[in-house]
């Protein structure tokens, strides 16, 4: 019985531990917390990796129905809200980008890591009969619009 409560004990009060997250490939994980970004941060599918458990995990909704279904693999967005840190993996060079109210960068729909909820979007087709033969990723590219700040 004396063992069972040393057991009890152990188990309830707190201890300091160790986690190891890896990636499917070579990748920056960042350390993000959504204090910073008014409770929410948007990311690409994929992108994210881990959270507390005050963070909630969506599916984010475009304005165009379209832009979701036909924005190809990689355009599936997930919403992370609540409170604390979140982590969230980058293939290649990271690059953070604070845009200034309405400034606009359009890129590879593929390169999008995650972007703060102030940041609008749209995903457009890129016009031309060459890009409906020869597509794939950059098939659609991404506008986003500030204020706030993007990673890439």
């Amino acid at each position: 019985q004396q063992q069972q409560q040393q057991q009890q004990q152990q188990s309830s009060s707190p201890q300091q531990g160790s986690v190891a997250l890896g990636t499917d490939f070579p990748s920056k994980i960042i350390k993000l917390n959504l204090n910073d970004y008014h409770g929410k941060l948007i990311c690409q599918r994929g992108a994210y990796l881990a959270s507390n458990p005050n963070v909630n995990i969506e599916m984010e909704f475009t304005k165009k129905f379209t832009t979701g279904f036909f924005g190809g693999e990689g355009f599936i967005l997930q919403s992370l809200n609540g409170q604390g840190d979140v982590f969230v993996k980058a293939g290649g060079t990271l690059v953070k980008k604070e845009l200034e109210q309405g400034e606009t960068i359009r890129i590879s729909s593929g390169s999008l890591v995650a972007f703060s909820s102030t940041v609008e979007y749209d995903v457009q087709q890129m016009p031309g009969f060459k890009n409906v033969m020869f597509g794939g990723e950059g098939l659609f590219l991404t506008t986003l619009t500030g204020p706030g700040t993007v990673w890439l």
